[in-house]
């Protein structure tokens, strides 16, 4: 591990990060679609 020192671990930190910012953009999403549909069924509750 110590052999490629820094670049290796920021590499490695670049891709945690990444996956990080991957998941955090579909949790949004999830998140996003699912407000969508509660609002188009409380609409539909509504009538």
């Amino acid at each position: 591990m110590n052999d490629y020192g820094p670049a290796a671990s920021l590499a490695a930190t670049g891709a945690i990060v990444g996956l990080n910012h991957l998941v955090l953009g579909f949790v949004l999403i999830a998140v996003g679609a699912t407000v969508l549909g509660l609002g188009r069924l409380a609409r539909r509750a509504r009538d």
